[in-house]
């Protein structure tokens, strides 16, 4: 973009949507008359001495019927100045008064104040039109002036795409302008309408050779009185009736120019976050020379580049992005130096000269030239600038010279970062002082992330891992636990991100389960199963398939605060386990991949302990009601006993021994022959219940010592021993149990089995 002094105080004042009219001096027609639907009622009384009353009285009294006249609409409109005056000599372009003139550089917005005058006695709907010279193209109506979005002290046709701008855009382009006074169909309210309503004409300056004068003007159809036919048609504003009210601009272009280099578009452009369109063509894009994963978007008409970086791997250094630059003149511009130096809107160097060709500005912003044509000069004020040569201009030709600029910038991963923006200035060395004769702007858009628990609150988290929600929660094999998660988005461009989570749950036979997170909440959806490497709490690793899920676009300073992360426990889980669930959050244009560990859950136990007893006369015993019957017996007989203890708790059931008889009371031993005892045991488990590691059974005879069970699960009894009690137990790995260290594996079943013959 090309920028003079003599305009810097014109394009603030146009930035800051100031009207360059004087105070409004616009009246309504004094002859409008009373405004429509008024109505008019009339009602006579009389009052009088009443004859059949004592002379004197007052108390006669009677009153008329009713008469009542409506306002019919007479309506009359004008669109003006915002100082009145339009006239036959307006309907042109010469002809535009002195505050309707501007000079404004090619490309930028060009916006002009109007009133709308409601000259009749009705409400007016005006709708609005254009006429037009040079080339303008399209042209709005804003209910107010244009904002400068990005505060750089131009409005560019870009910018008017802005929601802040698409929101002053009038619809259909109408106003509707009501009378001025009372509004009599309102009948329990008193306006004050003034009859006047103010827009704004907004138009692109087309790029047109320097000196090329412009303009428009706002062309209004609406209704007026035709006092033959007394209704009221719609007529448009002509240069001969109600007259026009054009502008003219002044297209301006100054003899030094920097700005971003004309791309040619690639086949295939970069990618770039979600809601930045690129059509190749129209937007031309390169990569940044240093960087090719940071996509820059120039905007040559709008003097800006765009800079939308990924996040690098780590979060410490300082991170950078070179934009290229071009500086030109005009073609019968004598040879020039030309300086280079980061600006404030009034030309003017900004931060800390180094001396280097480097800048450093506030919040540890630092700006670097380069370029193969790149040379430090001094300045008229001491300080080594970077600066390029240019060749004098000649016919046909203009002259340039490319540059880099390189801004650093605090890494802003996981901070709240602002957009970083550089205004680069270029001052020719043929005219006095150091002031930017041109500027461009360089925009770099920081990425940042977020992700933890919800807070309970507000739904935002505070920084990644936040513990918000609870953290550890218990639930029971088969049940669902769910923990509210939280993205944010602080950075400075629209993401979207994929979430990945498992937990490793250990199950009662000693194997491991990797259960997938599922996700759930407004935009996110599942995606193709993906093949993981998970690490195992005993050691080693496994492979196994975890579900991806995207979330909808996170806009820029977003939040996504309805995410579920849900965790459905398997049926065998193993009780008394704390788990972690692990879960990964990565945007997957900016790449910034964060975790959240502190969420865990603590299976509970659920089940229970049964012992049944089961007799059999000469036979083994049946587990079944039978089994459990009375039986009658004889000496000589033979009695077989069956004791099962089922554990069907999801756990090992610890400091377990299983001892017959109860009580010396319930001792069938008392009534066996002598060394007529036998005994077995064995362990058996629910179907796919059986742990890696098997248990080995021991036993102990009348409280002895702890002996491994024998081949088949025999139990040795001494020949001659008199057995009162046998107890027995399993235990885990090598070694001999104690009292206190037996275990029932979950799901498994001890069976004692127990022989004697009847005294």
């Amino acid at each position: 973009m090309k920028v003079s002094s003599r305009i810097l105080g014109l394009m603030a004042a146009l930035a800051a949507g100031t009207a360059l009219a004087g105070p409004p001096s616009v009246t309504v027609d004094p002859n409008k008359g009373t405004n429509a639907d008024t109505v008019i009622s009339n009602q006579a009384i009389a009052t009088y001495e009443d004859p059949t009353g004592t002379p004197g009285n007052t108390s006669g009294s009677v009153t008329s019927n009713i008469v009542t006249t409506t306002v019919q609409a007479k309506a009359a409109f004008n669109l003006t100045y915002t100082t009145g005056g339009d006239s036959a000599t307006t309907s042109t372009l010469a002809g535009a008064p002195a505050a309707y003139q501007k000079e404004v550089v090619a490309g930028q917005v060009a916006s002009f104040e109007y009133v709308a005058v409601n000259n009749g006695n009705s409400t007016q709907t005006i709708t609005l039109g254009s006429q037009q010279t040079g080339g303008i193209g399209t042209i709005k109506f804003y209910s107010s002036a244009p904002v400068d979005p990005n505060n750089d002290g131009k409005i560019t046709g870009a910018e008017l795409s802005d929601p802040l701008n698409i929101a002053k855009e009038i619809a259909n382009n109408t106003l509707t302008v009501k009378p001025q006074g009372d509004d009599p169909l309102t009948d329990k309210v008193v306006e004050t309408n003034t009859g006047l309503q103010n827009f704004f004409m907004v138009y692109v300056v087309p790029d047109v050779a320097p000196g090329t004068k412009v303009g428009a003007t706002p062309v209004g159809t609406g209704q007026v009185f035709d006092a033959v036919s007394k209704t009221n048609p719609n007529q448009t504003e002509t240069a001969s009736s109600l007259y026009l009210q054009y502008n003219q601009v002044t297209v301006y272009s100054p003899t030094v120019d920097t700005a971003p280099p004309k791309v040619t578009p690639p086949t295939t452009p970069p990618t770039t976050p979600p809601g930045v369109t690129v059509t190749p063509g129209t937007t031309p894009v390169y990569t940044d020379p240093n960087n090719p994963n940071t996509p820059i978007l120039p905007d040559v008409a709008g003097d800006v580049q765009k800079a939308y970086p990924r996040s690098d791997s780590e979060t410490v250094a300082a991170d950078s992005v070179t934009f290229n630059n071009v500086v030109t003149s005009s073609p019968t511009s004598p040879a020039d130096t030309v300086l280079l130096f980061p600006t404030d809107s009034s030309g003017n160097p900004i931060g800390t000269n180094n001396g280097d060709g480097t800048f450093t500005l506030p919040g540890d912003v630092k700006v670097s030239f380069g370029g193969t044509g790149v040379t430090l000069v001094t300045g008229p004020d001491g300080n080594k600038y970077p600066s390029v040569t240019l060749p004098a201009g000649t016919t046909g030709t203009t002259p340039s010279a490319s540059y880099t600029v390189t801004v650093t910038y605090p890494d802003p991963d996981t901070i709240n970062p602002v957009p970083v923006t550089v205004l680069i200035g270029a001052d020719s060395s043929n005219d006095a002082g150091i002031t930017a004769n041109g500027t461009t702007t360089d925009t770099i858009y920081p990425a940042a992330m977020k992700f933890g628990d919800a807070d309970s609150v507000d739904g935002s988290v505070a920084a990644p891992g936040t513990v918000g929600d609870t953290p550890t929660k218990s639930a029971n094999p088969s049940a669902t636990v769910t923990f509210p998660m939280d993205i944010v988005n602080p950075g400075e461009y629209a993401d979207t991100y994929t979430l990945e989570g498992y937990v490793v749950v250990k199950k009662y036979d000693g194997t491991y389960e990797v259960v997938s997170v599922v996700y759930s909440g407004s935009g996110i959806t599942a995606g193709t199963p993906v093949s993981r490497t998970v690490p195992l709490p005993g050691g080693g690793t496994t492979t196994v398939s975890v579900t991806p899920y995207t979330t909808s676009s996170v806009s820029a300073n977003g939040e996504l605060k309805d995410i579920q992360a849900s965790v459905t426990l398997p049926a065998g889980a193993q009780a008394g386990q704390t788990l972690t669930v692990q879960q990964t959050a990565k945007a997957n244009y900016s790449t910034i991949t964060l975790t959240d560990t502190n969420d865990k859950i603590t299976v509970g136990a659920v089940g229970s302990l049964t012992v049944n007893k089961y007799q059999g006369v000469n036979a083994n015993a049946t587990t079944d009601a039978a089994g459990q019957a009375a039986k009658n017996v004889f000496p000589g007989d033979t009695l077989k006993y069956a004791v099962l203890a089922k554990n069907s708790y999801n756990t090992d059931v610890k400091q377990f021994i299983l001892k017959d008889p109860n009580s010396a009371a319930t001792s069938p031993f008392s009534y066996a022959k002598a060394d007529t005892v036998t005994a077995s045991v064995s362990l058996t488990y629910d179907t796919g219940a059986a742990p890696t590691t098997a248990a080995n059974l021991f036993y102990k005879l009348n409280g002895g010592a702890w002996t491994a069970v024998g081949t088949g699960g025999a139990i040795t009894i001494p020949a001659g021993t008199t057995v009162t009690s046998i107890e027995v137990t399993s235990l885990y790995g090598s070694g001999t149990p104690t009292d206190t260290t037996g275990v029932l594996p979950a799901k498994a079943t001890l069976r004692l089995d127990i022989s004697l013959t009847v005294k």
